[in-house]
């Protein structure tokens, strides 16, 4: 949608398609909401444009960072907008707070595990307890009808030279495959249609390949 505000009017104009327009409206109330507490979620929030992640109480904090920057860098990182709220009537357990992801699937996917791999650090095990949720999230809602996760589980040596300095190899193996990789503790996660998820996970293999000889493809011709 095209947002125009007119401040002098105090008016806030979005143009687009009926679903466009909606959505727009409905970030705006949000990020409006926010000022003056928890936003509250309803039922008829939900597109198809959103994922609902519980952050234990004790992790809200280090996933929110100072103002609020470490949700910013991932708003920005993946086009998302997230913000913490409540969900129908109110807080019905204090354990967790509820986060939520709005965007498209891709976006939503790789802000979600971002989230997830500081939630880690923080609350080690966490994962674990949810994994079946966040992996089978989202199946087959993509373009391609393919949309999924795969997983690969590291030893702590094995993960240091997968996620490389500063994690420059996590991030070139997602740029080139072009799966979302990120690492949940000592899984690595793989999201995207069913052949960037395999392209990724050869990448992968080719990687370790590498620390004992050179690595052979095969049928490169037809790559």
């Amino acid at each position: 949608a095209e947002i125009e505000l007119f401040e002098r009017d105090l008016i806030l104009e979005i143009r687009g398609s009926k679903m466009q327009r909606r959505r727009a409206k409905k970030y705006a109330e949000g990020v409006m909401a926010q000022r003056t507490g928890p936003v509250s979620i309803t039922s008829d929030y939900d597109d198809g444009d959103l994922t609902m992640l519980q952050v234990p109480q004790e992790a809200v904090g280090f996933v929110t960072g100072r103002a609020g920057n470490f949700l910013r860098t991932i708003e920005e990182e993946w086009c998302t907008l997230m913000f913490f709220c409540e969900v129908g009537s109110g807080r019905n357990n204090r354990e967790y707070e509820k986060l939520a992801i709005f965007g498209e699937v891709r976006a939503r996917r790789g802000a979600e595990l971002k989230v997830l791999s500081a939630v880690e650090t923080k609350v080690p095990g966490y994962y674990d307890k949810i994994k079946d949720e966040v992996n089978e999230r989202d199946r087959g809602k993509d373009e391609t009808g393919t949309w999924g996760t795969d997983t690969m589980t590291f030893q702590d040596d094995e993960l240091s030279y997968a996620l490389g300095k500063q994690g420059g190899t996590r991030k070139k193996l997602e740029r080139s495959s072009g799966s979302i990789v990120q690492y949940v503790g000592h899984v690595a996660l793989f999201s995207g249609s069913k052949e960037v998820r395999r392209r990724a996970k050869e990448y992968m293999k080719w990687l370790f390949d590498q620390l004992e000889g050179p690595v052979y493809v095969d049928g490169w011709e037809d790559r």
